[in-house]
């Protein structure tokens, strides 16, 4: 969180120094690391609790995991306040539904696929899920600007 903390003092006094408006795709500069950080702590998990392996290393892996989910989680609210300014409570509110209907409908099918594809393949699967969506912060951070004029959200 420290680091979210001094990234965004940075952008604000980069802000006040130069004078340009401060877009919202400057916020999201530590996405695209916590995006690639959190299939790397999955991969790691899954295969070290797969095989005897000491018991720090899975704990390092989850403590990765946690950090990209902390980054991705940080970074795609800050965004999401400040792309829609006046509509924030509501993009706040679409993210967390998303979130809620993911966190209640994966725990349904986890212990299915742990008990067929075992802990590496199944935390590879997980990972590679995770993997398939970074590019999407790249994406954004080019066509965000783009997209956000392309809606009209006045009549909305």
């Amino acid at each position: 969180m420290a680091i979210f903390s001094v990234d965004s003092a940075i952008a604000m006094k980069r802000h006040k120094e130069t004078g340009e408006p401060l877009k919202p795709e400057i916020r999201m500069r530590l996405l695209p690391y916590s995006a690639v950080i959190f299939p790397v702590g999955f991969f790691l998990y899954g295969w070290t609790t797969q095989y005897e392996v000491h018991w720090i290393v899975p704990i390092i892996a989850l403590a990765i995991i946690g950090i990209g989910n902390l980054g991705i989680f940080m970074a795609v609210s800050v965004y999401l306040v400040d792309a829609y300014e006046q509509y924030a409570a509501s993009a706040l509110a679409a993210n967390t539904v998303m979130r809620s209907i993911a966190g209640a409908l994966l725990p349904l099918c986890a212990l299915d696929m742990y008990d067929k594809l075992g802990m590496g393949w199944g935390n590879s699967l997980l990972g590679f899920l995770a993997l398939a969506l970074v590019p999407i912060p790249f994406f954004i951070k080019r066509y965000g600007e783009k997209l956000r004029n392309s809606f009209d959200m006045s009549s909305i």
